[in-house]
């Protein structure tokens, strides 16, 4: 309009590109997830050992359509958290668990703590109902207790009231029945629902401050709300942990004690927590240990010991798609140590943790680095030099990571080719070229991140 004041036409012109690009945003990633559901849905009701590499090709091209999306992504800081997170539950609750098995696990142990049973009494197998459910055979390891601390068993179990297709059993146990041929999908209905409810709480807690760096991550997606991994509920407790107020130093301590009663390993943190609660590490400390007692001894006064003793199984045997700790067997190998390899290169990895953890210790004491950064050095240390690390473990370091998700390659690229490894549960190799090529452009984006650390130590203008 002739004569209309052009300061005012400056003014809108942003905003309404702005709301333009979030819509664009919106609509593709609504595009991609739809997408992805049809090709879970394809793998779950075609089954992941379809013949002529249909699986393989689906997860691959599943994987590379989120990847780019999530790249794109990373250049804007979108701020339209709210439908994102709707689409994201929605796409949550009904896509279905088709890669692993744990899903299983989680069921079981859940149906039984609501009946007042521990988990860690009877192993899968010797227990009376066992015969008589059907998917209770597919559980992984049936000779073998639960693995899972008691917050994971917590959870569990009010998952399992989320479950309309439970509620029979779960209020007259002798329709044992009517949990008997449900599929994977009705099974893990409730599980599903708590991991959504939990990305609502977290996007709304995060809202324009980085929940696409963590929730729009195809690591996330696929394992956390696809697959519904359990690690994914370390994200609310580490932002919690790190994020929260001041003057939330109980909920923080309840938060990390239930960070260790839900996975063990985030017990490595407490000398920096320590450090960073400076004059309330009394209360902290009080916090976590009466809180800890309480969680830890009302399953394990019933266990018969079995608690600690499946936890100490599963660190025992179990080896698979390594890092550090893979090269090293793999080099000890060709040296010729043979079966001595894996114990050898654990020994290794232990003084490698160990040397780590002492340097960072003396670092943050010298204010060269934060407590959040050594802590996420430290927990990504742990992962690359542990014998077995399966994709979801690394979900944490997104959590750890997002104040520096502008800064870091390693998280956003080591937590994205992870996931290359899924093919070995598709078609039962080890995926050693696979490997090593990640491992390989991993390293790349390790060096350069190392690199970003040093400059800024010898810089001391701030700590990161």
């Amino acid at each position: 309009m002739i004569g209309k004041p052009t300061h005012l036409v400056s003014a809108i012109a942003p905003s309404s590109r702005l709301r333009l690009t979030m819509m664009r945003q919106l609509w593709i990633t609504t595009v991609v997830l739809g997408a992805v559901s049809i090709g879970s849905w394809t793998m779950y009701l075609k089954g992941v050992d379809s013949p002529n590499g249909l699986s393989v090709g689906i997860f691959l091209t599943m994987l590379c359509i989120l990847t780019v999306n999530y790249l794109l992504t990373l250049s804007r800081d979108s701020r339209d958290w709210l439908p994102h997170a709707a689409l994201l539950a929605i796409f949550t609750v009904v896509t279905p668990t088709y890669l692993e098995t744990d899903h299983y696990r989680y069921v079981w142990d859940g149906l039984h703590l609501n009946q007042g049973l521990n988990p860690f009494l009877f192993t899968p197998e010797n227990h009376p109902d066992f015969a008589a459910i059907s998917w209770a055979q597919l559980i992984n390891h049936q000779h073998l207790h639960s693995i899972y601390p008691p917050v994971a068993q917590i959870f569990f179990a009010i998952s399992s009231w989320l479950n309309p297709y439970f509620w029979p059993f779960l209020f007259d146990p002798s329709q044992i029945q009517s949990v008997d041929g449900l599929s994977p999908f009705q099974l893990t209905l409730g599980w599903k629902v708590f991991i959504a409810i939990t990305l609502l709480c977290c996007m709304y807690t995060l809202r324009s401050r980085g929940w696409s760096y963590i929730f729009l991550n195809p690591l996330i997606i696929m394992q956390f709300l696809m697959n519904a991994h359990l690690d994914g509920f370390l994200i609310p407790l580490l932002l919690l942990i790190f994020y929260g107020s001041s003057k939330m130093v109980y909920l923080r301590g309840f938060a990390f004690v239930s960070a260790i009663m839900l996975k063990v390993y985030p017990i490595i943190l407490l000398p920096f927590l320590i450090i960073k609660e400076k004059g309330k590490w009394f209360p902290y400390l009080g916090v976590i240990s009466l809180s800890g007692t309480l969680m830890f001894f009302s399953f394990y006064l019933s266990s018969q010991g079995n608690m600690l003793t499946s936890f100490f199984v599963f660190g025992k045997h179990w080896s698979f798609f390594g890092y550090i700790h893979q090269i090293l067997v793999d080099l000890m190998r060709l040296a010729g140590y043979g079966n001595q390899a894996i114990a050898s290169a654990k020994l290794i990895g232990a003084f490698l943790g160990l040397t780590l953890f002492l340097t960072l210790v003396w670092q943050v004491h010298l204010k060269s680095i934060s407590i959040r950064l050594a802590s996420l050095i430290l927990v990504t240390g742990f992962w690359m030099l542990s014998p077995t690390l399966h994709p979801w473990y690394l979900i944490a370091i997104l959590g750890l990571a997002l104040p520096y998700k502008k800064l870091f390659l390693t998280p956003v690229v080591w937590t994205c080719l992870s996931l290359a490894s899924i093919t070995t549960y598709i078609n039962n190799q080890d995926p050693i070229i696979i490997r090593y090529v990640c491992y390989t452009i991993i390293t790349a984006c390790l060096i350069k991140d190392i690199k970003v650390i040093s400059k800024h130590i010898r810089r001391k203008k701030e700590i990161l």
